[in-house]
């Protein structure tokens, strides 16, 4: 069941656990400061407000249990009593992090860390010099010289073509 529950989370980016609170993935946009690109942040937090999206949930996991939505229902209550009757209890969610009960306490524990994955990017601008200015140049002078030498000899082709026919 916990794995259909990560699952669910990756895919939806949050998930509601009647008892517990919302899991909801926050995601910080990357940002321009002082010359350097800031990495997004996204971060995991528990929202002890439970939305209601039952219906979405239970649907997803009577889809993938293979069973109606009653019976998905049921388990997903079940799973949930095991872990709330429970005086003190920890739950591996996935990779990410874990929740601990402690009474009627529950705490999230994330282990998922963003800055594994982005990084800040401090662009290393710097001017021209003069040797790479005339290497352009010269590429340059390069392409127009080979037109103008293709288009002479393009039209001489064809001078000498009309020329005996």
């Amino acid at each position: 069941m916990i794995n259909l529950l990560v699952q669910f989370f990756i895919n939806n980016g949050h998930i509601s656990l009647p008892g517990i609170g919302t899991l909801q993935l926050t995601k910080n946009e990357s940002f321009w400061d002082d010359g350097k690109l800031i990495a997004p942040n996204e971060y995991i937090q528990l929202d002890h407000k439970n939305f209601d999206q039952s219906n979405i949930l239970i649907k997803y996991l009577a889809d993938e249990l293979d069973v109606n939505q009653e019976e998905a229902n049921k388990q997903f209550i079940k799973f949930l009593e095991t872990i709330l009757s429970q005086q003190i209890a920890s739950l591996n969610f996935g990779n990410l992090g874990t929740f601990h009960k402690n009474g009627a306490k529950i705490t999230w524990n994330s282990i998922y860390k963003s800055d594994d994955y982005f990084n800040n990017i401090a662009p290393n601008l710097y001017l021209a010099n003069d040797d790479n200015s005339e290497s352009k140049n010269s590429k340059e002078y390069g392409w127009l010289i080979w037109s103008i030498l293709i288009s002479v000899i393009s039209i001489a082709l064809i001078i000498y073509k009309n020329i005996s026919h």
